[in-house]
């Protein structure tokens, strides 16, 4: 479907699929090229089952750190009256620079393909593939310190082989843990060291691209020439996070103290479940494959429970962390080292919960014609999308409406009667779904009989309807048994 289907932001989805090991090998062999790749392709190690939604560009983000300034370092040395001097004299007159680099700069790197929302199979190239799903929004939501640069600034040294007392101290033993002793330290200490937090979201968010969600684990392994079942379900909700936040404080030339005046914490999260071939998913198992990695942070597990799920920028902004520090101290080389970093605050995001841009945009099954070259060879029956609705896959009454105790399709059309009470899934969820590929001849000719393919007149909606590849090979042909969790799985063309 060109046209696609409206924006939203609650799914339900449901089909079934099958990849011929011919396929599975493939995929692997691809996978291994392009995910080393410097610039990986769109949908890179992916087999499409079915892609939507609005093709985004974005670009690599450069940071180097050009040496881009200098200090001098002055020596000094202190003959004092009592070997007949007249106190500090600095040795040298004009020294050579000390090169440094201000800090890191954002540019633009190489261009990147973004993928569109999709859910598909993904190799690595060496595991085994597993689904994986892939939400791509629209929204660059509100930000600060996503992403943060220190500006670095370094003021000229002076130092001298007497520190600390006139009574010539080595330089280290002139720190005895909690006085700083000053006297007769060279002139022009202290050594000044600044760094001022710089906010770089925008720019990061500017050149990475859109927010987008990750689901989808190894728990959920496809193997080849089985049949399989997916039910989908996720919602976006408007949400936030903050990163951590924390205070250092040496200026007294005590040890240093640190305080953490602020924690990591999500509130709202979006909401996904999944269903894998009528085993419901949930925590690290239903979100274990994320670009952002939540293993080992229990607040962060308890803030999203077994469904919650936070995009990549908020993820982003819950790893954040930031810190403003004043440490006065003893420096080797003799003088005193003061160093400061401020202008910082806590990192935030806030994630806005656009309707994912799927309106006017491509629509395809198992890809649309924008990302029609991801295709490998793949058996699917049954698909089925209600847009603006979810369920829990994690109640067995929800699973029943689609997949039934014997691992087998229960017919959308299917009514409940007093002798057998489990509806079919357009009673069940109360219309019928936006999105219906039912019988083998609905597959063959593109033939969408939900309610974006045909009117409530049973009318056919030209634009909801979709073309058939058959073009070009493999066209699509019909094939027996019908799909099945436990049933004969080797499929033969009809």
């Amino acid at each position: 479907m060109q046209d696609g289907i409206g924006d939203f932001k609650k799914a339900v989805i449901s089909f079934w699929f099958r990849v011929p090991k011919t396929s599975m090998d493939a995929l692997i062999e691809r996978s291994k090229d392009e995910l080393l790749a410097e610039v990986r392709p769109r949908m890179a190690g992916i087999m499409p089952l079915v892609t939507f939604g609005k093709l985004f560009d974005a670009n690599q983000v450069k940071t180097p750190s050009p040496v881009d300034a200098g200090y001098k370092s002055y020596f000094w040395q202190y003959n004092g009256p009592a070997a007949g001097g007249t106190g500090w004299q600095r040795q040298i007159a004009e020294p050579v620079p000390v090169p440094y680099s201000t800090g890191m700069v954002y540019e633009k790197g190489d261009p990147v393909e973004v993928d569109p929302c999709f859910v598909g199979v993904y190799s690595d190239g060496d595991s085994d593939p597993y689904l994986k799903v892939f939400l791509q929004t629209s929204d660059k939501g509100e930000s600060k310190f996503l992403s943060a640069t220190r500006r670095h600034t370094v003021a000229d040294q002076n130092y001298g082989l007497v520190t600390g007392t006139v009574e010539m101290q080595n330089p280290m033993s002139a720190w005895d843990g909690s006085i700083c002793r000053t006297g007769s330290t060279a002139p022009g200490n202290p050594w000044v060291t600044t760094d001022v937090w710089q906010d770089k979201s925008s720019e990061v968010m500017d050149l990475t691209g859109p927010d987008a969600f990750k689901a989808g684990s190894k728990a959920m392994k496809v193997t080849p020439d089985q049949w399989h079942h997916v039910l989908l379900s996720f919602e976006l909700v408007e949400g936030s996070a903050t990163g951590t936040y924390w205070k250092r404080d040496g200026m007294a030339c005590a040890p240093a103290t640190t305080t953490i005046t602020d924690n990591p914490a999500v509130k709202k999260p979006s909401k996904i479940w999944i269903a894998f071939d009528d085993v419901n998913y949930t925590g690290d198992n239903l979100r274990g494959d994320q670009a952002y990695s939540i293993y080992g942070d229990t607040a962060l597990r308890d803030a999203l429970g077994d469904n919650g799920l936070i995009s990549r920028y908020t993820q982003q902004a819950y790893s954040t962390s930031l810190f403003e520090s004043r440490v006065r101290n003893w420096s080797a080389n003799g003088c005193i080292a003061e160093t400061s970093t401020t202008g910082g605050s806590v990192s935030s995001y806030k994630y806005p919960a656009s309707p994912l841009p799927t309106n006017k945009q491509p629509f395809g099954i198992p890809a649309a014609k924008n990302v029609m070259g991801r295709i490998l060879h793949v058996e699917m029956a049954e698909f089925l999308m209600w847009t603006g609705e979810t369920i829990d896959t994690g109640e067995e009454d929800d699973r029943r409406a689609f997949i039934d105790d014997d691992g087998k399709p229960v017919p959308p059309g299917k009514k409940s009667t007093p002798e057998d009470d489990v509806s079919g899934s357009i009673e069940y969820m109360g219309r019928k779904p936006d999105v219906m590929l039912h019988k083998a001849t609905d597959w063959i000719k593109g033939r969408n009989t939900g309610t974006t393919g045909v009117d409530d007149e049973g009318i056919i909606i030209v634009a909801g309807q979709f073309e058939p590849n058959d073009k070009s090979p493999p066209a699509i042909t019909s094939y027996k048994p019908d799909p099945s969790l436990h049933g004969p799985q080797s499929l033969a063309p009809v």
